[in-house]
């Protein structure tokens, strides 16, 4: 018998801890779930700059490598690669 009395006030406290804490650990859930949010939210909008950095630096390396051969040709066209000899 004193073991069953012994599980039942054990029980009814877990009950009584659980009825009084619910309310804080369901504040906690919720304030992680909104960090959670916000760092998505975060994690997107850094992704979508760094996007937008990386086609610039694309369309700047593009822009580049047009401005050589350009210049190649420059540089050809003045050393007479055009003429035959």
């Amino acid at each position: 018998m004193p073991l069953l009395v012994h599980n039942f006030v054990t029980f009814g406290f877990s009950i009584k801890h659980d009825l009084f804490d619910g309310g804080r650990r369901e504040a906690a859930v919720r304030e992680a779930r909104s960090e959670v949010r916000s760092a998505e939210v975060a994690v997107d909008k850094l992704q979508s700059e760094i996007e937008v950095q990386v086609q610039g630096t694309c369309d700047r390396i593009d822009e580049l490598r047009q401005i050589v051969e350009v210049a190649g040709q420059v540089v050809e066209v003045s050393n007479g690669g055009g003429q035959a000899h």
